[in-house]
């Protein structure tokens, strides 16, 4: 149907994963806020698909300067404490 998309690939859990991991703002907020200094090591992220909640959600799913489509995917951001 229109506007459905597959469930999200392992290569699109870690093109998400590289994203978070490599965003100036994430890197800063896990230094100031929980002291992680090196994200490879001490961050995992675990990427999830967006429910778009209404109709004018979807304009999210085109890139702002080329109004492509693309996939939303959020990142839940968890602390790797030991290994």
């Amino acid at each position: 149907p229109s506007g459905v998309q597959p469930m999200l690939t392992p290569d699109d859990c870690d093109l998400a994963e590289a994203i978070a991991k490599a965003s100036p703002e994430v890197q800063a907020a896990v230094l100031e806020r929980y002291g992680i200094t090196d994200v490879e090591a001490q961050l995992v992220c675990d990427p999830w698909s967006v429910h778009l909640a209404s109709p004018e959600d979807e304009r999210l799913t085109f890139h702002p300067t080329t109004s492509k489509p693309q996939r939303l995917v959020q990142t839940f951001l968890y602390q790797r404490m030991h290994g």
